[in-house]
This record gives C-alpha cells, sequence and structure tokens, in this order.
C-alpha cells in the first residue's frame, strides 16, 4: 500500500474513532443508558425498548410497545444528527404534544451504535 492512501486510511479511522463509531468490525454495536451508564450490545434490527428489556433495563410502556402512550419515552444524548425520521406511527402519537427532537418514543426508535440515551 502506498504512503498516501495508507495516511489517509488512518486519518479515516482516526476520525471514527473520534466520533464514537464502532470501527472494529468484530465488536457489536452498542447502546448507552443513562444514568445508570449501562452500555448493551445487540445484533440486527432492534428498538431501543427491545434492546432495553433483552438487558432487564425498566422502560415503562404501558401500550406494550405500540407507540400509543408515550410511557417509554426517552431523551436522545448522542448522535441527534444521526437519528432516523421519526416513524408515522410516532409522529401521530406526538402530534401537539410538544415533544422536543431528542425526545423519542424508545418503542420506535431503532438502536444504532453509539447511540446514547436517558431514561426517565
Amino acid at each position: 500500500m502506498n504512503k498516501n492512501l495508507r495516511h489517509k486510511l488512518k486519518n479515516i479511522v482516526f476520525a471514527h474513532q473520534q466520533s464514537g463509531y464502532n470501527t472494529d468490525m468484530t465488536q457489536k454495536p452498542k447502546v448507552t443508558f443513562l444514568p445508570v451508564n449501562i452500555e448493551c450490545s445487540f445484533s440486527g434490527q432492534v428498538t431501543v425498548l427491545e434492546l432495553a428489556t433483552q438487558n432487564n433495563l425498566l422502560i415503562n410502556s404501558s401500550c406494550g410497545g405500540n407507540a400509543t402512550c408515550t410511557t417509554c419515552r426517552v431523551f436522545v444524548e448522542s448522535h441527534l444528527s444521526q437519528l432516523p425520521e421519526r416513524t408515522e406511527q410516532e409522529k401521530e402519537t406526538l402530534e401537539g404534544r410538544g415533544f422536543a427532537d431528542k425526545e423519542r418514543l424508545s418503542c420506535q426508535l431503532q438502536a444504532f451504535d453509539g447511540l446514547v440515551v436517558r431514561l426517565l
């Protein structure tokens, strides 16, 4: 590998490490839950509520994860620019309730590597 290409790749890896993204492809992606400061790894597609439940972290969910009650609300503390758009169900439920962009329904929010959420 030539010296310029090696230098560019090194800079890319460094930038990813600084951004908090998982650069080790052998590691599973993780979500951090605050204020308990617990990291939970996952594979495949899973919602924040499902991931919390799988790891014995309590998030209230009166409606059973159907996006109708808002009791599973969490605050996103990192990677706000990486947040996926709200699902149609989430949009309908939150309409007129004045939720901030960083307030999300954990039953609708897909987990992604480096995500940090604050439990209520």
